[in-house]
């Protein structure tokens, strides 16, 4: 049985980061239209098929929640969990993507841009948010949500 193929294995093929395919793969902004064709391309000539179970080698992409209000200063507790957390699952093979929310955006129920339709395995929230804006999330989430510090 062959190997399964890899966004790793595409980005050595093109000579770019995991990130770039990534983006390309999922519609994400950033990567130009020539190498999203390019990368669209080999993913289907070597049977790529994006998988939500882990598998050795595979990244994944966790999506990170944190309200404005909790980074107003150098210092910052949340800010700190953040960089640990992103360590830690750099460690394990995953990569982190930080959205911080205005209070505009929690006010007006302003659905997370880094979530978009499906650019994200899970997502984790640290520090509590607008009660309404957590059940708009509740209800529109299709991925493992996590709340980091309030429950």
């Amino acid at each position: 049985m062959s190997k399964k193929v890899t966004m790793s294995d595409i980005a050595a093929e093109l000579g770019i980061s995991t990130v770039t395919v990534s983006k390309a793969l999922s519609g994400q902004k950033g990567v130009s239209e020539e190498m999203r064709r390019r990368i669209m391309d080999i993913a289907e000539e070597r049977g790529y098929h994006k998988s939500f179970q882990s598998k050795e080698n595979e990244s994944f992409k966790i999506g990170v929640l944190i309200a404005g209000r909790y980074l107003g200063n150098v210092d910052s507790f949340y800010g700190h969990m953040y960089q640990i957390f992103s360590a830690k699952a750099a460690r394990m093979g995953c990569f982190t993507m930080l959205e911080v929310l205005s209070d505009d955006d929690e006010n007006d129920l302003a659905y997370p841009k880094l979530i978009g339709d499906g650019n994200v395995d899970a997502v984790v929230i640290m520090g509590a948010l607008n009660e309404n804006y957590l059940l708009m999330l509740d209800e529109q989430l299709q991925t493992p949500t996590f709340y980091m510090d309030f429950s």
